[in-house]
């Protein structure tokens, strides 16, 4: 059982991953290939992408245009700060990371859990 379930209980209902990234509540960020405790990190939730966007937008003309290289180098330096508390990883400023169903994470506010 995940630290979440221990801390949440079992959930009400399974939603699927990929119902998730159809309907846009999670966005796949596989391609960035970045590692958390050995496991990656390969989802994050659309409200948090939707905020994410206007700093990936403006911090990628250091990327040449490259909105992966910046997204990926903003989560890098995130991840760097990670602590566990309550039975959750979580990242500053106020962001949560959550096993998911790939046995990677999912990086997350946490009113999107």
């Amino acid at each position: 059982m995940s630290d979440g379930q221990e801390f949440f209980g079992e959930p009400t209902s399974v939603y699927a991953d990929s119902q998730a990234l159809e309907d846009g509540s999670r966005v796949d960020i596989s391609t960035l290939a970045i590692h958390f405790r050995g496991r990656p990190l390969n989802r994050m939730t659309g409200g948090l992408w939707n905020d994410f966007r206007p700093f990936v937008e403006a911090g990628s003309l250091a990327h040449h245009g490259n909105y992966n290289a910046t997204l990926r180098s903003m989560l890098k330096t995130k991840l760097l700060r990670a602590y566990h508390k309550g039975g959750i990883w979580q990242v500053p400023p106020g962001l949560w990371l959550m096993e998911n169903e790939l046995n990677g994470w999912t990086i997350m506010r946490p009113e999107d859990y």
